[in-house]
């Protein structure tokens, strides 16, 4: 919002800025999996993570604004924010209470990223710290809840015991389907059941070795997007299991996947790991291949919807929006060409 503002000020504002940043945080995850990754075989096991996250499945979360600064960035701020967490510094510590803020502000996934930083100070016995950060997430959480309107009908208000359990069940089932998303090819979402299966299954095991005492910025940071993976069905009951593999949500689900595979890599002694690796290689490349190839027309195919969108109002023509537009078609041409006037948006050629 900041950064809309100052961008509007000195009337340069332009949407590829916001592409760029949240791009340059995609590059920043990126990154902070190379400064995590402790296993032997580190340059095989990063160059599998740039080319699993590196793809067309998940665009909206990359090239629409509206959906990167919604995921991509908040998953940034709360990676950024355990990688300094791990840190046993005070001004580590002080900045990593600031992108944890930011990653508040940015989404309310960020809240589960309060939860993963309190249980890692937790697991580490840095009480002081602890205290600190359970003081600040109070805080945090009284000003950002106060006077809030929950727009979408929560789990936790149910008052019939049995639909809160079945409520709690299809929680269950939905963070299944949105862990194995990324499996989804095509568009089967029996297989994303069972991917999502392995995923929690792998965490489970991790947990049991008690990896996080081992890589506890990998650790904390797949059960932040553990938890993420039940927040939408737990905030959201209404939403239907099919929006569990949505697009949007592929970032989260990828970079959950890679924690799971740097942790096996990392906890279990592999006789010949560096052939294993090899052979995830492969996979992965074949992997990001397929996706580009089923997931970039549909590129396109967003892009010509689009283009079709704005020539209507352009031309004064009747359209219709998405059903998920929070807006009728009368406000929506409004909003359109006010930014036009106000030289925030312009109508491409």
């Amino acid at each position: 919002h900041l950064i809309s503002i100052l961008l509007v000020h000195w009337n340069i504002f332009n949407f590829k800025i916001f592409t760029f940043i949240s791009t340059a945080c995609l590059i920043g995850i990126v990154a902070f999996f190379y400064r995590s990754i402790m296993e032997k075989q580190k340059a095989l096991l990063f160059f599998i993570v740039v080319i699993l996250l590196f793809q067309f499945q998940y665009y909206n979360s990359i090239l629409l604004p509206t959906d990167a600064l919604y995921s991509t960035c908040t998953v940034f701020y709360v990676f950024s924010s355990l990688c300094l967490l791990n840190k046993n510094s005070i001004w580590k510590f002080v900045l990593s209470l600031l992108f944890i803020l930011l990653a508040v502000l940015n989404c309310g996934s960020g809240f589960a990223g309060l939860i993963a930083g309190a249980l890692m100070l937790l697991t580490q016995k840095r009480m002081k710290h602890l205290f600190v950060w359970l003081i600040f997430s109070i805080c945090i959480s009284v000003i950002f809840f106060t006077n809030y309107a929950l727009v979408h009908q929560s789990i936790f208000s149910s008052e019939n015991v049995l639909v809160f359990f079945n409520r709690i069940l299809k929680c269950a089932v939905f963070s299944l389907a949105f862990l194995g998303g990324p499996f989804q090819l095509p568009y089967h979402i029996e297989v994303s059941f069972i991917s999502g299966a392995i995923v929690w299954i792998l965490f489970l095991f991790l947990t049991l070795k008690k990896y996080y005492k081992i890589n506890p910025t990998i650790y904390f940071m797949l059960l932040f997007l553990m938890i993420c993976s039940c927040l939408p069905s737990l905030l959201r009951s209404e939403y239907e299991i099919k929006y569990a593999t949505s697009i949007r949500y592929g970032v989260y689900a990828m970079i959950a996947i890679c924690c799971c595979i740097i942790g096996c890599f990392e906890l279990i002694d592999f006789k010949n790991s560096a052939l294993l690796i090899k052979y995830v290689l492969a996979f992965s490349i074949l992997y990001h291949l397929s996706t580009n190839l089923f997931f970039y027309p549909e590129v396109v195919i967003r892009k010509q919807k689009l283009e079709t969108f704005i020539q209507h109002i352009q031309r004064d023509e009747p359209f219709e929006l998405p059903p998920v537009t929070p807006c009728t078609p009368e406000e929506a041409k409004v909003i359109i060409k006010e930014s036009v006037q106000r030289n925030i948006y312009t109508f491409p050629q």
